[in-house]
């Protein structure tokens, strides 16, 4: 493959129907895949599938719960079973996010099933880089978007959509297995407004393990070490 593939054509294709809207376009450079579908769908076959090439991002977004997501920039090559991200620029909700860093698994993660049959795993070894992060934004942007009449519908029908929320976060990080290495200049949660957060972040079996500092945050310091489990009831342990 090359050439330009629109975004609105790639979330509609995919089925993914919580994402409102997409606009710009993604370069495709000498793109090539070849091998059986049998042996993408496996980790452990995946060795025999040959792929490589480039993406080149440019203005590319997608809007989710009236959030628009700007990838601004940025490039990933493929080789074989390896993803390289490079100067991938996140904008949007408030803030502003640089990527970098190895992924491996990504085709048979792509291509799993929704009980994640073949147990694909995404590992990772990046880096993240923001000089700001508003965290209400963000969390509520990749969130289900829960409709006002839906909201005030019957209690059974609220917990319904609950479950299903719980199930797509939990299927999410079931994919995951690897460490972000994150430095952030200033961030908000809620009333809590921090800056110069630096430490790591570490996905493995729906769990993540955070350990780091926080240089200035409500007139003092703080240094973290615990791990937040995403299971029926988001939780955290520090």
């Amino acid at each position: 493959m090359n050439g330009t593939l629109p975004v609105e054509s790639i979330y509609e294709f995919l089925g993914l129907d919580y994402i409102e809207d997409g606009d710009g376009e993604m370069e495709l450079r000498n793109i090539h895949i070849n091998g059986n579908y049998e042996d993408m769908l496996r980790t452990s076959r995946i060795h025999k599938v040959y792929a490589s090439g480039e993406i080149e991002f440019d203005d590319a977004s997608i809007t989710i719960n009236d959030e628009e997501l700007i990838l601004d920039k940025g490039v990933i090559a493929m080789k074989d079973n390896q993803l390289r991200a490079t100067n991938i620029k996140l904008e949007g909700a408030g803030s502003e996010i640089l990527f970098d860093g190895f992924f491996t698994n990504v085709i048979p993660v792509l291509l799993a099933d929704s009980i994640n049959s073949k147990d694909a795993k995404l590992k990772f070894d990046a880096q993240l880089k923001a000089k700001e992060i508003d965290l209400d934004r963000l969390l509520t942007a990749v969130s289900l978007k829960l409709e006002e009449e839906e909201l005030v519908a019957k209690g059974a029908v609220v917990d319904s959509l609950k479950e299903k929320q719980t199930q797509k976060r939990e299927y999410l990080t079931n994919f995951l297995n690897g460490t972000f290495a994150v430095d952030v200049t200033a961030f908000n949660y809620n009333k809590v407004e921090g800056e110069y957060f630096a430490g790591e972040l570490s996905f493995k079996n729906r769990k993540m393990n955070i350990v780091g500092g926080i240089q200035d945050i409500m007139g003092g310091t703080i240094d973290i070490d615990g791990t937040a489990y995403f299971d029926e009831a988001t939780s955290l342990k520090a």
